[in-house]
């Protein structure tokens, strides 16, 4: 719903198209800037998401997490093919001109990417690095977010939009696990619950200034616009675009980790849960 929504709102109508429009004019285009971000944005490819997503399944089966390692294949696979999906099928028309980016790009495949990698290593850490590694992956997702709206090859709407297809699989498939494996053990749930709750709270305080801010540096654009202030800075709009990514980002990704809080996504084997408790036996 909050797909359909934002993209009614950001591609269907003149309005949102003027705002994503306003923040690739005020990109920044010093020449450090667009070096490190083209660098970042080329280790973004087929091989790195081959690669790095190998990596975080086998962390899983190292584990003897079988279920999380199918889980963690299945979100960023679904999570990548549903953004290629929309892009191809879903129109933009032409409603300001010029057009500063006119192709259709809604998601952004590269934040699909990196979010959905992020979140995969979420799903198969060990319930007390779960908070560590969403705050790690939200920092890395929303840069890669953040720098392809500078290097102009994605509005700042597909950003959000490719964080909420992203976290839509996210939720989906921790969902699948929760009815399939229970809810874990007395321990786990407790290790869980240690490790989500202040990281979604720092995630969910700093979305929430983050937003504020946007919405300041956004209203202060347009007011001095109104007054045909031809002195102001178009610098403004980027400056709102990059709070509201980065704000968007962090406040999905703390809405799932509290779904997440106190839930065990994948139990160990049985062979393994009689060794430990054996070992705690006194």
């Amino acid at each position: 719903m909050a797909l359909t929504l934002l993209y009614l709102l950001a591609v269907r109508t003149s309005f949102g198209q003027h705002l994503d429009n306003d923040a690739l004019a005020g990109r920044s285009l010093n020449p450090r800037v667009q070096q490190a971000t083209q660098r970042l944005l080329h280790s973004i490819d087929e091989t790195s998401l081959a690669v790095i997503g190998g990596a975080i399944v086998l962390v899983a089966l190292a584990r003897a997490r079988i279920w999380l390692a199918a889980a963690a294949a299945t979100l960023i696979g679904g999570a990548v093919l549903t953004t290629e999906t929309l892009k191809r099928v879903l129109p933009r028309p032409e409603l300001t001109h010029p057009a500063r980016l006119p192709i259709p790009s809604y998601p952004s495949g590269h934040t699909t990417v990196a979010a959905s990698l992020a979140l995969a290593l979420v799903l198969v850490v060990s319930p007390r690095w779960r908070g560590a590694a969403a705050l790690a992956g939200t920092a890395y997702a929303a840069a890669v977010g953040v720098g392809t709206v500078t290097a102009a090859w994605h509005r700042p709407s597909d950003v959000i939009g490719a964080f909420l297809v992203t976290v839509f699989w996210a939720t989906a498939v921790s969902a699948v696990l929760i009815d399939a494996r229970g809810p874990g053990s007395r321990a786990g749930r407790r290790a869980a619950r240690g490790s989500g709750r202040l990281s979604a709270a720092v995630l969910a305080v700093g979305a929430a200034i983050l937003a504020v801010v946007g919405f300041a540096v956004a209203g202060t654009l347009t007011a001095l616009r109104d007054r045909q202030l031809e002195t102001v800075h178009i610098g403004a709009a980027y400056a709102g675009s990059v709070a509201a990514i980065v704000a968007a980002g962090a406040a999905l990704v703390a809405v799932f980790l509290f779904c997440l809080h106190g839930v065990v996504l994948d139990t160990p084997p049985r062979r393994r849960q009689r060794a430990a408790t054996r070992a705690t036996t006194p």
